[in-house]
């Protein structure tokens, strides 16, 4: 009798180390996932932040400078 409910009180810690653990994994792929989204967010910026800087650098040359520029670097 005794050994009936220590075999199922083994059973039932065995399911929840089992269910625990996929808990764990769960929330391990949740951070994972949310650390993939901070970085991708952070990526967006930067190429913002980049475009912008190359658009106003682009915008203060003349037009027969970038011209030049780009007949030079197709010569090559």
């Amino acid at each position: 009798m005794i050994s009936t409910i220590l075999s199922a009180v083994a059973s039932g810690l065995k399911v929840a180390a089992i269910a625990l653990g996929w808990l764990k994994q769960s929330s391990d792929q949740n951070i994972g996932k949310q650390l993939q989204a901070a970085a991708d967010d952070q990526a967006t910026i930067k190429e913002a932040s980049d475009a912008q800087k190359i658009d106003s650098t682009v915008a203060s040359v003349p037009d027969s400078t970038l011209d030049d520029q780009l007949l030079a670097s197709t010569k090559r």
